[in-house]
């Protein structure tokens, strides 16, 4: 373990001398001022503290081959830049390579190695703190020892630089971290530039910590391996910052640096990320994201993220959290303030929970889906309110599950199944598929529209269960909405991405297929004409017009009377007058 004292008691090496440098400079033994002339390279082979550094034009700086070199001025890193001068409490430090691969890959593209090179304040692997990689000078207060990081105080403006990773079979306590990072980050997939991060088979606890990271990519807390991740009483922010001037927009894992502009959202970090097959757990904390995400899975092998009793947030654009593959999110007691969705449920059986008195308050929606295919969405005994659609299924077949819950939709759509319109996905051929929407509506009484506007090839089916429903249920002639000067949507325009999700339904029959199933004792009032494939009524339910109208059910043309435990097939319509 190591206490952070004066500076002069964490280095391996005290004031500069001749023999930690090499290359020409002005540096006499014992003199803390080190000079690198005009055009020069010098390499620090050790580590070296200063009391002045000056960087002449076209100088710089490197460490021997095999290692990584720090700069940080009063305990705050920096990256050296020639022709400028640093004065205080000046530490080269040299530390071995954290050395990391990962295979980037996309649609389109080949798989592709990456090779990073990842420098921290504080590195743990296999239970054991490893002086060697880890940079002592940054961390500015507080104690590290093999088991806990206690009331640490790190502050880097250099981009890339993590604060803390613990790895392989570790378990660890953060407790009190104060952290700030300024500067792009490297690869949110991988953890290159995070603040936190947990890896390999390791058990990370943190406890009261406050972290602020701003930057493209530049994530607060991230989680990869089979490792756990456990944050508690914590307040993160993340912001977002300035693409590289050599960025090129792309969706490949590993190099994508903003959001992918067809989920309709924009923004350039991530304030979490769990990837592989790690596990999250947030209590009682606050995770606030700039712009894009807040509480993100990606790259998934089997994931599981649990939030209790927290807030989510998003300031200008973006979803609260992001379910993808084999990815399971619960979230309990827990509160989401978000511009465009709380939730995406993306490929495969991505799944999701709100229970235990959740709310969602979203500018846009509240679930929305993308190709998923076999995932469950469970909202129980909580409330979302939303602008727009409150769960919205683009080529999904999922299985929704809504108990004793308050949905609250601004534009009178409680559910809505349609054609994903990803206009990426349209620009490399790949076709918009059908769906199956089995919802099911227990102990809620709920006000809105459940509508199949999938014109491609789609079933949903609603199931009521001693609920009430107010609204029509139908089938619907859908076409996607354009700019106000008639522009479709295509990937040729970016700028209309606000434009992603809206689409415009036009009740009627499509063959399609939308079933309905009143049980114990559910009432449908009818408050729209609906149009129907199959509608079922057990002996306890009813369905009737609104207060002062009339209902008219109709079964392959002909008006059939609405009977209490029936089963009527065909083409249905239920007319309101």
């Amino acid at each position: 373990m190591f206490k952070k004292t004066p500076l002069h008691a964490l280095l391996c090496t005290a004031w500069a001398t001749s023999s930690a440098l090499s290359g020409s400079a002005h540096a006499a033994a014992g003199d803390p001022v080190l000079t690198v002339p005009d055009g020069q390279t010098m390499q620090i082979a050790q580590t070296t503290a200063l009391s002045k550094l000056v960087l002449g034009a076209g100088a710089s700086l490197t460490a021997p081959s095999g290692y990584s070199l720090t700069l940080t001025v009063d305990g705050v890193g920096r990256a050296p830049v020639a022709g400028r001068a640093y004065r205080g409490d000046v530490v080269l430090s040299v530390t071995e390579n954290i050395n990391v691969s990962y295979t980037s890959s996309g649609p389109g593209t080949a798989p592709q190695e990456l090779q990073h090179v990842f420098r921290t304040g504080v590195y743990v692997n296999d239970g054991a703190y490893v002086p060697g990689k880890s940079v002592a000078a940054i961390v500015r207060q507080g104690t590290v020892g093999d088991q806990l990081a206690d009331q640490v105080v790190i502050r880097s403006l250099e981009e890339k630089f993590n604060g803390l990773i613990v790895d392989g079979a570790s378990t660890y306590t953060i407790r009190q971290p104060d952290i700030r990072l300024i500067g792009n980050g490297g690869n949110d997939f991988a953890g290159f530039g995070a603040a936190i991060v947990s890896k390999g088979t390791s058990n990370v606890t943190v406890d009261k910590a406050r972290i602020y990271t701003k930057g493209v990519v530049r994530t607060a807390v991230f989680a990869g391996g089979s490792s756990t991740m456990t944050v508690k009483n914590s307040h993160i922010e993340a912001y977002g910052g300035t693409l590289p001037a050599d960025y090129e927009w792309n969706v490949a894992t590993g190099k994508m640096m903003e959001a992918p502009w067809m989920l309709g959202i924009t923004g350039t970090n991530r304030a979490t990320n769990l990837v592989g097959s790690a596990t999250a757990n947030y209590i009682n904390s606050t995770i606030k994201a700039q712009a894009w995400g807040a509480l993100s899975t990606d790259d998934t092998t089997k994931v599981r993220l649990n939030v209790r009793n927290s807030t989510v947030e998003l300031v200008e654009s973006g979803y609260g959290s992001y379910s993808i593959g084999d990815s399971l999110n619960t979230f309990s007691g827990t509160t989401f303030k978000v511009p465009d969705m709380a939730l995406i449920m993306a490929n495969g059986p991505a799944s999701a929970t709100f229970k235990d008195g959740s709310v969602v308050q979203s500018g846009r929606f509240g679930v929305m889906m993308h190709s998923n295919t076999g995932g469950v969405l469970t909202i129980q005994d909580s409330t979302f309110t939303t602008a727009s659609t409150t769960i919205q299924c683009k080529s999904s077949s999922p299985s929704i599950v809504i108990d004793n819950a308050t949905l609250v939709p601004g534009n009178g759509l409680l559910l809505q199944a349609v054609v994903n319109d990803d206009p990426y996905g349209a620009s490399l051929g790949m076709p918009s598929s059908g769906s199956t929407v089995k919802a099911v509506v227990r102990n809620s009484t709920l006000t809105g529209d459940v509508v199949n506007g999938n014109t491609v090839a789609g079933s949903v089916s609603l199931t009521l269960r001693g609920s009430s429903l107010t609204g029509a249920v139908t089938e619907a002639v859908t076409t996607h909405a354009t700019a106000s000067d008639g522009t479709e949507l295509t990937f040729d325009h970016p700028e209309l991405y606000k434009l992603v999700g809206e689409y415009v339904h036009h009740y009627g029959a499509t063959g399609k297929g939308m079933s309905v199933k009143l049980m114990e004792s559910s009432t449908w009032v009818v408050a729209k004409t609906s149009y129907l494939s199959s509608l079922k009524l057990d002996a306890s339910s009813s369905l009737r017009a609104p207060e002062g109208r009339t209902l008219t059910l109709t079964v392959n043309g002909k008006v059939t009377p609405v009977r209490a435990g029936q089963h009527y097939t065909g083409a249905i319509v239920l007319t309101v007058v």
